[in-house]
């Protein structure tokens, strides 16, 4: 009788083990935003429709519409209004059902003068889900950009001489000239004659094949004859830098003869 007591016994609690169903934990919806880095560049062009959308969104769908916020902030200065726009600041809504939506920036171009770049930290503070972790902030690099087309660099420029080593004016300024030169792929020359009142013309090499680093540099090359030394060549000495939104040229460059140097330095050009 003890032993069919304590069967019974048993079987129920193997009944009631079995029976009894297994707890699942569902983890919470997040906000994020949903890119492969948290950093990006935004390369502003003169046109009034252009965008930069940012994705964001939730970890996991929903049947409601829900609500990201998050806040902009700017270490470099840029304020809304003046080198940027956002459409709905502050917020931005998923549609039911989905998971991401963006949040669309319209950089400034006429904001951004040569060599201006602003960077925009974007961090999520909530909404209707928590911030991710992992993937809560977003840092955008705006700056603007003009396609490059060698035609444009024609023409008289006024030149501004420096002395490399003092980075202090050398002489006054005066006028020189350039001529374009030919274009192949996102590299090109230009030639600029009359740099220091010197008539003869050397080659300036332009590549463009970096949107955030446009560059300028001089081959090593004849120049000209002086009448004591003999021939004197021109070469990079360092890079510089060229602006087709605003037709600017920056070349640095040494000068010398089989004797020595006559020393280093750079030169500003512009319109």
């Amino acid at each position: 009788m003890t032993r069919s007591i304590s069967a019974i016994i048993f079987a129920f609690v193997l009944v009631t083990v079995g029976c009894k169903k297994q707890e699942t934990t569902i983890p919470p919806s997040l906000a994020e935003f949903t890119t492969s880095t948290n950093t990006a560049s935004y390369f502003i062009p003169n046109d009034p429709n252009s965008t930069y959308k940012i994705p964001v969104g939730f970890t996991t769908a929903s049947a409601n519409a829900r609500t990201v916020t998050y806040t902009v902030t700017s270490p470099t200065g840029a304020a809304a209004g003046s080198q940027y726009t956002i459409v709905s600041s502050g917020s931005v809504t998923i549609p039911a059902g989905k998971t991401v939506d963006s949040i669309s920036v319209k950089g400034l171009f006429a904001g951004y003068p040569t060599g201006r770049r602003d960077t925009l930290i974007f961090k999520i503070t909530g909404g209707d889900g928590q911030p991710a972790s992992w993937s809560n902030t977003f840092n955008l690099v705006l700056q603007k950009f003009c396609p490059v087309s060698l035609p444009v660099f024609t023409g008289t420029y006024i030149a501004q001489d420096y002395d490399a080593t003092t980075n202090l004016p050398d002489g006054s300024a005066y006028t020189l000239s350039i001529t374009p030169g030919t274009a192949t792929g996102n590299t090109g020359n230009v030639s600029v004659s009359g740099l220091w009142g010197v008539p003869n013309p050397f080659t300036v090499a332009f590549n463009w094949n970096n949107a955030a680093n446009f560059t300028a540099s001089i081959a090593d090359q004849n120049w000209f004859i002086h009448p004591t030394y003999g021939q004197a060549k021109i070469k990079a000495a360092g890079t510089g830098t060229f602006s087709s939104c605003d037709n600017t040229l920056l070349i640095r460059y040494e000068v010398y003869v089989s004797a020595g140097s006559f020393g280093t330095y750079y030169t500003t050009l512009r319109k």
